[in-house]
């Protein structure tokens, strides 16, 4: 699910919080900028592309938005399902707006902390708001790990008297750009925190709680009967906790990153892209050597899962880390830069022509990776032979498709055309599933 960040505003000042790269608090300094409906409109139609279904807004904290109410109301008009992620101290007239919304519309994931971090009547605030939302049935709350010792007893006692039944566990991932750094557990303490994460969820599930966990983990943390335990009560999923997927985050000034872990890196406009899907694939390929390359601690180096491509460690903010250690950061290779590598096609490809119902040539390797590609690219493939450029396999395929006679402009126009559209992004997607290998080290 998408986050937008309707405002950098926030009204309150955790010391775990995964935000503080983006965000202006209570106790900050910073200029903060909320989204205007005109830039909300221009997400809206990006994220109707895609026909995406649901939205978490988030900030700082979005209720404090001015036009807060304008903004739901017009993403729920898309028939987008929104889920609004909150500290529970807005302004009690907002109860009026959110009972008038079926439960079927909006969820709320709440992030609630120690009764102790709060000032005067803010507890009462929260307690009037928790109130109100009582019943709906779509509300979960929150509970972050960045203590050796986790003070949780507060979260039971909400879900036991509000009788809510579901709640997110996460440990607080690092944050390490900006001037601000948040409070988070080393990686390497995260196996001292496992009976903690055990009887967490045993005691929820006892109270008839569910529990999910958000964030990924490494494997090595639990045993086996621990991993299997935590799998069939769906608290871990594979495919979310042991590697990640890229959480897209879109600033109220329309600025994308992949996620709060890795904020600071590679930050992109929206106008960039011409679809979600393009962002995904975006972040997905410029974020590999830091799920495969580098890894968080050393015994993941020797680890079967970490080669294997099934568990990259916890949180990319820990990799991002070792890589700062190494002043190795890995960067975006431009189209410029592309054309003038020379990548061979992998010794292990095999290239299979399919004509039902339509033409189409899809690509595997041995180890069972696949990709679609148009198949007019097909002869393009052979001759990537580790000694021409890109630049040149372009134009030897260009002058091979082209009609005989084709006056020089035309063709100039035409490699222009296909770089741009399609070819550049195939090889790059070639080269990033790696059924294209550049040997070259100094590209």
């Amino acid at each position: 699910m998408v986050n937008l960040l309707i405002t950098t505003r926030c009204n309150r000042s955790c010391g775990y919080c995964f935000a503080k790269e983006k965000i202006y608090s209570s106790g900050g300094s910073a200029s903060h900028t909320d989204i205007t409906i005109h830039d909300l409109d221009r997400v809206l139609d990006f994220l109707a592309k895609t026909k995406s279904s649901s939205l978490q807004l988030a900030g700082g904290e979005p209720t404090i938005h001015p036009k807060f109410e304008e903004i739901l109301i017009k993403i729920l008009g898309k028939g987008i399902y929104v889920n609004v992620l909150s500290n529970a101290l807005w302004n009690h007239e907002k109860n009026k707006l959110f009972s008038n919304i079926s439960p079927t519309k909006v969820g709320f994931l709440l992030n609630i902390d120690h009764p102790g971090t709060y000032g005067p009547g803010d507890l009462e605030r929260i307690e009037e708001n928790l109130f109100a939302l009582e019943g709906r049935g779509n509300v979960t709350l929150s509970f972050n790990i960045f203590e050796k010792v986790p003070q949780c007893e507060y979260i039971f006692d909400i879900v036991s008297k509000h009788s809510f039944t579901n709640i997110r566990l996460s440990f607080s991932m690092p944050v390490l750009f900006g001037k601000s750094r948040n409070i988070y557990l080393p990686i390497e303490d995260y196996s001292a925190l496992t009976p903690f994460v055990m009887n967490f969820v045993r005691r929820a599930e006892a109270s008839g709680v569910c529990v999910r966990m958000d964030n990924t983990v490494p494997l090595c943390m639990l045993s086996p009967d621990e991993l299997g335990e935590l799998l069939l009560k769906e608290v871990l999923d594979r495919r979310r906790n042991f590697t990640c997927f890229p959480a897209i985050d879109i600033g109220p000034d329309l600025s994308v990153w992949r996620c709060f872990g890795t904020s600071g890196l590679f930050n992109k406009r929206l106008e960039e892209f011409n679809s979600l899907n393009e962002v995904y694939e975006y972040y997905e390929m410029i974020f590999k050597p830091f799920k495969s390359k580098v890894f968080p601690m050393k015994k993941c180096y020797d680890c079967k899962y970490g080669r294997e491509g099934l568990c990259q460690g916890g949180c990319l903010g820990f990799s991002t880390s070792k890589y700062m250690e190494l002043n190795k950061m890995p960067v975006e290779i431009t189209d410029e830069e592309i054309v003038y590598m020379k990548p061979k096609l992998s010794e292990e490809i095999e290239i299979r022509k399919y004509e039902i119902p339509d033409t189409s040539l899809i690509l595997s390797l041995k180890n069972k990776e696949m990709l679609e590609i148009n198949p007019l690219m097909e002869h393009l493939l052979n001759l990537f032979d580790g000694k021409r450029t890109i630049g040149e396999v372009m134009e030897i395929y260009a002058q091979k498709i082209t009609q005989v006679g084709q006056n020089e402009d035309m063709l100039d126009g035409f490699l222009i055309d296909i770089a741009s559209q399609e070819v550049i992004p195939t090889i790059r997607k070639l080269m990033d599933r790696e059924f294209l290998i550049n040997d070259d080290p100094d590209r």
